[in-house]
């Protein structure tokens, strides 16, 4: 039979174990400097950023290369401007 003070010595263990497993998830958890300033950012914004800094998000963000891009909104600019 398990007495009072021994289930609240484990349930308070288990406590302490779930908090820690807990704290060392968040420390794994990593993002880039962009992302963290994302409230800062309009799509415009965000686009240069991210040319300029860091080209490999840049494609990945767009999923294609800035000549790509580039390229695509030569062939839609004349309908999109005003």
């Amino acid at each position: 039979m398990v007495s009072h003070s021994d289930l609240a010595f484990l349930t308070v263990t288990l406590a302490v174990c779930e908090m820690k497993k807990r704290k060392k998830k968040r420390q794994r958890r990593w993002s880039k400097e962009w992302y963290k300033l994302r409230d800062r950012f309009t799509h415009e914004r965000l686009l240069n950023y991210l040319r300029v800094t860091e080209p490999e998000d840049y494609k990945n963000f767009l999923r294609m290369d800035e000549a790509a891009f580039n390229n695509l909104l030569e062939l839609i600019r004349p309908k999109i401007e005003k």
